[in-house]
């Protein structure tokens, strides 16, 4: 703790083995949680850290100390023997005011050098603030219904009760400000530092003071720390550490709050893309990697005292999607609750997380070249999403070096099929399962630009996992040029689509899944066994139609030169439309087209024909033949996928009319059967490589019976 005190005040004492490139965020609440810690240290490690946490102004201040204000002085006999406690993080000696100049508000005493002559940007700095801090001040605490606690009683308070402001020359160069209190970590007064050296108070506030826009600015900087002050008044139900998270989280939304149409700021100071406003450290690291994980848990590339930024945006979304007052009560419910119970209890008028999540996961992709999924760009002008790190903008490094977030390319690189495991650019691989996280949810964007591809089936065993009550799989279609409105897929565990059709003819797909459990921090995480993951399967098998022709022709003979000899001929040029879908397979029969037959033969001294009339195909009362296909797409278990057919027939009741040539003419006329589709085993003919082709012979003979049967048939598949 020590060594993270002196990296975030850049002291030179810290030992070059840790000193590495600054944080892109600075830990607020670092001395917060050395104040609540100080009692529990060493002799030693107190006397080293207690400099640290002292308003600048006092002589024994580390800030003093840099300014050379602690030179010459020394303790009185009489102030010696007055010495607090050493456990006590107050100051020791009387404030020296030398050097010092203070401008006082209602509510606030502003503390700022006095550099004369030679530099008046302090004063200028403090007069900005004065300018703008009563009404960050009024905006919050009517907002919360919360108060600072007053420092009167404290021997280091500035001169009084008032909430004090100190200008600090000395602070890192990436921080803006700072809130610290005095003796704990909660339920204690605290004050607030600014960074003077800071680019944006140095050579923006100082250099224009009164310009509205600057104001604005400082206003939103303001508005964060005394949101801090808030929060460390209270006394919560669960340890300081805990609500870390949720403090800068609420803190950075505080920003919007006091000037929702000031684009600049609660997405982070430091902009990632010179093409983009709203481009901020915070907000790109939460689409980066830290939707991936709990609220409360910290993205992988997050040092101590940076999480809760990032976590800005959903106290935003609540804010602004369900009215302000809902922050108010995430912080009332905290005095009795932990942060995530505190969160839940907050949003059950809303329909609790498990309503309001998976809503928020809706917003991350924010397209705004094709409007989908643009909450943020729609409310609050946002022009950074999902779908910028997804595909990259030419030059925008920073989602350039984000790889396991990238559109997934659906190609089948000329094979007949292709099989594709979702989501691992970003679930975990622990043992054997999947992880996904509560409060946590992640996106799949996937593209259809493979003209090969036919059918498509995306298997989902989030549908029949246990313990689901709180995953959700939302998807979004394009289809002919237009993004459609978000589906719910969580209880299909398959759904198909055929490109062939032109209303499911994806050419992209956004997947969201989410998990909205919000029991406790220690909610386990929903796990999808590795072996059965979220998959897309496709194929370059035809799905919507198939046209063509088949013949079949009978011959028989009983062998007897006064007995039944014949040929019956069946035709059929037909369309065959799906009369069923299964997961994997379709089922077609004949709804269009034609059939004909015929048949002569001769009966001891007779002869015979058959006149048959055309039959329109699927007009009768049965169908007229099956056509049954797997479509060779992979569910992940149980049997390979195959391309073979399970069902080929053709066989049509037909008006016949008969005339028998013998010594006594007889003509009959009725419904006969007729075959135009005959083989013997279906699964030996399978659809083509190309999955556009059926087509096959069947030529039998029996010699007993004098039996032959010869079939030809060829189908095509169609697009629509």
């Amino acid at each position: 703790m020590i060594y993270r005190v002196y990296a975030s005040f850049n002291d030179p004492r810290l030992p070059a083995a840790f000193d590495g490139a600054p944080a892109t965020a600075p830990e607020h609440l670092l001395m917060r949680e050395v104040a609540g810690r100080m009692a529990a240290l060493s002799p030693a490690a107190q006397s080293i850290l207690r400099p640290f946490l002292l308003p600048p102004i006092y002589a024994e201040s580390w800030v003093a100390q840099q300014m050379g204000l602690t030179a010459g002085v020394a303790l009185a006999p009489a102030d010696k023997s007055k010495r607090l406690a050493a456990t006590d993080v107050n100051c020791r000696v009387a404030a020296n005011p030398t050097g010092w100049l203070r401008l006082s508000t209602a509510h606030f005493n502003i503390h700022y050098p006095d550099q004369g002559a030679i530099d008046t940007a302090d004063a200028r700095i403090a007069q900005a603030i004065a300018a703008v801090v009563e009404p960050a001040y009024i905006a919050m605490t009517t907002l919360l219904n919360r108060f600072p606690l007053p420092d009167t009683a404290l021997p280091c308070n500035g001169g009084d009760g008032a909430l004090d402001i100190y200008l600090n020359y000395f602070m890192p160069a990436n921080n803006l400000a700072a809130t610290s209190t005095y003796n704990a970590c909660q339920a204690d007064p605290s004050y607030i530092s600014i960074n003077s050296r800071h680019p944006f108070f140095r050579l923006e506030v100082a250099a224009n003071p009164n310009d509205p826009t600057v104001q604005r600015s400082v206003k939103a900087v303001l508005a964060h720390e005394i949101t801090h002050v808030l929060q460390f008044s209270m006394t919560r139900a669960a340890s300081c550490k805990d609500y870390e998270w949720l403090d800068e989280a609420t803190a950075e939304w505080a920003m919007d709050h006091v000037d929702p149409t000031l684009d600049r700021w609660e997405d982070g100071y430091l902009k990632l893309s010179r093409t983009r406003s709203r481009s901020g450290s915070f907000l790109l690291r939460y689409l980066a990697d830290d939707h991936l994980h709990a609220l409360e848990k910290p993205g992988i590339d997050e040092g101590p005292g940076e999480h809760g930024y990032a976590e800005y945006l959903f106290m935003q979304f609540v804010a602004r999607r369900y009215g302000s007052a809902t922050i108010k009560q995430i912080f009332d419910a905290q005095t009795s609750q932990a942060p995530v119970e505190a969160l839940a209890w907050a949003l059950n008028a809303q329909g609790g997380m498990k309503a309001v999540w998976p809503e928020f996961a809706l917003t991350l992709w924010n397209g705004r070249a094709e409007p989908v999924l643009d909450y943020w760009s729609r409310t609050d002008r946002y022009d950074y999403g999902l779908a910028d790190i997804f595909n990259p903008a030419p030059g925008d490094t920073f989602a350039a070096g984000r790889t396991k977030l990238k559109t997934l390319a659906v190609d089948q690189k000329g094979q007949p099929r292709a099989s594709f495991k979702l989501f691992e650019n970003a679930l975990a691989f622990p043992g054997t399962y999947y992880e996904i996280e509560p409060r946590s949810l992640m996106y799949e964007h996937l593209k259809f630009s493979d003209n090969t591809v036919h059918a498509v089936m995306l298997i989902n065993p989030i549908a029949v996992l246990p313990e689901r009550s709180f995953m959700k799989l939302q998807a979004v279609k394009k289809i002919g040029g237009q993004w459609q409105a978000p589906e719910d897929w969580t209880a299909d565990s398959t759904k198909s689509f055929c490109l062939d059709k032109r209303d499911e003819r994806l050419e992209e797909l956004i997947l969201i899944v989410s998990n909205s459990q919000a029991g406790s921090s220690a909610d386990p995480p929903f796990r999808i066994p590795e072996l059965f993951p979220v998959r897309l399967s496709t194929s370059n098998v035809g799905c919507w139609r198939w046209s063509g022709t088949a013949s079949t022709t009978t011959t028989y003979d009983d062998g007897n030169g006064s007995g039944l000899i014949g040929t019956i001929n069946g035709n059929g040029a037909v369309r065959w439309e799906i009369s069923s879908a299964l997961p994997g397979a379709l089922q077609f029969e004949p709804r269009a087209g034609f059939i004909d037959a015929s048949a002569s033969g001769r009966l001891g001294a007779c002869t015979f024909t058959d006149v048959v009339d055309r039959k329109l195909a699927g007009t009768g009362a049965m169908p007229d033949g099956r056509l049954y296909i797997n479509l060779d797409l992979e569910f992940g278990l149980g049997e390979p996928p195959n391309r073979e057919l399970t069902a080929i027939d053709g066989h049509a009741e037909m008006r016949s009319t008969r005339t028998l040539v013998c010594p006594n003419i007889t003509v009959s006329s009725g419904l006969s059967s007729f075959s135009w589709l005959n083989v013997d085993s279906d699964s030996t003919y399978r659809v083509s490589a190309d999955g556009q082709r059926i087509e096959g012979e069947y030529i039998a003979t029996n010699p007993n019976t004098r039996l032959s049967i010869n079939t030809r048939f060829r189908f095509v598949a169609e697009r629509e």
